[in-house]
C-alpha cells in the first residue's frame, strides 16, 4: 500500500518545485549570457546600441567643423537622455559637460593588457606609439556617491579639419540604468516575466485540474446518492485527502445500498 501524501504537502511541494524550476531557468540564463559586472549588458543588445550611436556621432563629427562638435554631442545627449563627452587618448577632457571622470572610469579607459616581454617596450623619444597598444574600449560601469552609470566606447575621428586622425573616447553618463534605452532595455525582461507566468500556469494546471476533477466527481456522486442511487462509486486512486473522501463516499454508498436492499 502506497503512503498517502496530504494535500497541503502536495501543494507546498508543487509550489516550491515551481520556484526551483523558475530559479534554475534564471540562473542558467544569467550564466549563459551574463557576467557578474555591468558589462553583461553589452551581451544583451547594449553593444549594438552603443556602437550604432557611436558610429552616428563619429560620422557627424567627421563632417562637422570642430567648433560645432559640442552642439552635436548635446543634440545626441538630449535624444538619448544622457550626457555625451569626448576624451582624448590620455583620458583628458576634450568636449562635453563631463570634464572629470571617477578614478575607476579613468582607469578603465587607460587600461592596457599585459604584453609579452618582446613587445613590452617604451615609446621612443620621437613619439613612437606602436607599442602603446590598447584594445577597443566598450564597457558599462557604475559609480557611487553619487550613483552614475557610464557607457564607454573608443572611437577614431578622421575629420580633415583636425589634421591627423584622432583616437578618442566617447563617454555617456546617465543617472539611471536605462540610459534612454542605451544600457538597459526593459522589454526583454517583460517578455521573460510574461514567459515565467505562462510557464507557471502550465506547470500548475495538472495539479489544479486533478483537484477540481476529483471534487467534481465527489460532488456528482453525493448528489446521486441524495437521489437514492446508491450504486455510484468514486475513483479512489488519489493518495491524499480527496482520495480518503472518495473512499468514504464509496463506503457510505455501499452501506446505504445494503440497508435499502435489506
Amino acid at each position: 500500500m502506497r503512503a498517502r501524501l496530504p494535500l497541503y504537502v502536495k501543494i507546498l511541494l508543487w509550489f516550491f518545485l515551481n520556484l526551483v524550476l523558475l530559479a534554475a531557468m534564471f540562473v542558467l540564463l544569467f550564466h549563459a549570457q551574463f557576467s557578474f559586472n555591468l558589462d553583461w549588458f553589452l551581451a544583451s543588445g547594449a553593444r549594438e546600441r552603443l556602437e550604432a550611436v557611436r558610429d552616428l556621432i563619429v560620422g557627424e563629427l567627421n563632417v562637422t567643423p570642430p567648433d560645432e562638435w559640442q552642439n552635436t554631442l548635446t543634440r545626441f545627449g538630449l535624444a538619448h537622455h544622457v550626457r555625451f563627452s569626448l576624451f582624448d587618448d590620455d583620458a583628458a577632457p576634450l568636449l562635453g559637460e563631463v570634464t572629470e571622470l571617477p578614478a575607476e572610469v579613468r582607469a578603465r579607459l587607460l587600461w592596457r593588457p599585459t604584453l609579452p616581454p618582446f613587445l613590452n617596450r617604451t615609446p621612443s623619444p620621437e613619439g613612437d606609439r606602436r607599442f602603446r597598444f590598447r584594445p577597443p574600449v566598450r564597457a558599462v560601469m557604475r559609480t557611487t556617491e553619487p550613483t552614475r552609470y557610464w557607457l564607454l566606447a573608443s572611437a577614431r575621428v578622421d575629420n580633415p579639419q583636425t589634421g591627423s586622425p584622432m583616437r578618442v573616447f566617447l563617454v555617456a553618463q546617465s543617472t539611471t540604468l536605462t540610459a534612454g534605452g542605451l544600457i538597459f532595455n526593459p522589454r526583454p525582461w517583460l517578455w521573460l516575466g510574461a514567459g515565467a507566468i505562462v510557464f507557471s500556469l502550465l506547470f500548475w494546471f495538472p495539479l489544479v485540474h486533478g483537484i477540481t476533477r476529483s471534487l467534481a466527481q465527489i460532488t456528482q456522486a453525493t448528489r446521486r446518492i441524495a437521489d437514492g442511487r446508491f450504486d455510484v462509486r468514486v475513483n479512489t486512486r488519489r493518495r491524499d485527502e480527496l482520495g480518503l473522501v472518495g473512499a468514504a463516499v464509496n463506503d457510505m454508498a455501499g452501506q446505504l445500498d445494503g440497508f435499502v436492499t435489506g
